[in-house]
Parts: structure tokens; C-alpha cells; sequence
């Protein structure tokens, strides 16, 4: 976000026109409460690395996580993801989440949203699909005007 303001304040007003992908950014931990995420969660979740959510641009994809963790071994958690680019590479990256398998998608006007919902187990992660839905509908909810 400091990178888009410091561009932004370089750039002279009516010169140069971003993307809307570029200009709705925001760190997904500020999407939802975490009383909104407790409650889809069923769980007493806290954001693991609070302030480590600021988006991020790797290869086309600028992204923002939130990571909802217990400290108790075995437990529930959950996880935001927002991604911006252009379209085609939404598509793609979108492409990739459906065929995986794992997470939720959507796209929203000029953002990819994933959600899940985790228990862990001494086997590992399994994905609890009806609250990951009700995340995921709970943000892109939060994310519409």
C-alpha cells in the first residue's frame, strides 16, 4: 500500500490513469472482524502476524493474506487470500485454485478473493467446504458496495 501511495503522490493529477486493480487495494486482514471470523470459524481464531497482511506484488499478482491460527495443536484456522492483476491473469491464477481444490474462489470486478476454513489433525489439514463457503460469502459480501 505504501508503494501505491508513494507512486501515486510522484504521479501529476489527470496525467496518468492507474488500473482499478491497482486502486482498491487494501490488506485482507482489514476485510472482516475477527468476531465475524470467530464465528464462521467456531473457533477463538487470532491473525497470525498481525500487520504481516499489506499487499504484496510478485509476478503480475499483487496479494494480501490473513491467517487466522489457535495455539493449541490440532486446531481450526482459517485463511483470506486477495489477489489484483489483470484479468487474464486472474483467470489464470484462478484456473490453478479451482483445479487444486482446496481453497475457495471467486472473482470479484478486479479481485480474486480465496477462502478456507482448516481443521488440523496428527494427519494434517483437512478443509471444512461449508465454512469456507460462508467465509468466502462473508467477504466478497464485505467487498461489494
Amino acid at each position: 500500500m505504501l508503494r501505491i501511495a508513494l507512486l501515486l503522490s510522484t504521479i501529476a493529477v489527470g496525467s496518468v490513469e492507474l488500473p482499478s486493480y491497482l486502486q482498491a487495494q487494501r490488506a485482507a486482514c482489514s476485510v472482516l472482524t475477527l468476531e465475524e471470523v470467530r464465528a464462521i470459524v467456531t473457533a477463538p481464531v487470532d491473525v497470525f502476524a498481525a500487520g504481516s497482511s499489506a499487499p504484496t506484488t510478485s509476478n503480475g499478482i499483487t496479494t494480501s493474506n490473513c491467517t487466522y491460527v489457535m495455539t493449541t495443536k490440532n486446531s481450526r484456522g482459517a485463511r483470506v487470500t486477495l489477489m489484483w492483476g489483470t484479468s487474464a491473469k486472474l483467470s489464470e491464477t484462478n484456473a490453478y485454485y479451482v483445479k487444486r481444490n482446496k481453497e475457495l474462489s471467486a472473482i470479484h470486478g478486479d479481485v480474486l478473493i480465496l477462502a478456507s476454513v482448516t481443521q488440523g489433525s496428527a494427519t494434517g489439514l483437512t478443509y471444512d467446504r461449508p465454512a469456507s463457503e460462508k467465509l468466502l460469502a462473508a467477504t466478497l459480501k464485505k467487498l461489494s458496495p
